[in-house]
């Protein structure tokens, strides 16, 4: 979850760096509040995390909550 003022795109992309052009998930939602779900079948690797705004943004606050299967 992204919060804050302003308009922030959230990219991520599984083992390489994402763009806006190259990336495994993007945001939903407008303005200030995005929400990213994964499925149940996500893949083992390293996740990276691109915040990106056209006009800037103030006050950021990320959400990361990943539960790993037993």
């Amino acid at each position: 979850m992204c919060l804050g003022r302003g308009d922030c795109r959230v990219f991520v992309r599984r083992n390489a760096l994402p763009t806006p052009e190259q990336f495994d998930h993007r945001s939903s939602g407008d303005g200030t509040r995005h929400v990213m779900n994964f499925d149940e079948n996500v893949q083992a690797g390293t996740y990276y995390i691109l915040l990106r705004s056209e006009a800037g943004y103030r006050g950021l606050s990320l959400k990361v909550d990943a539960t790993p299967e037993e």
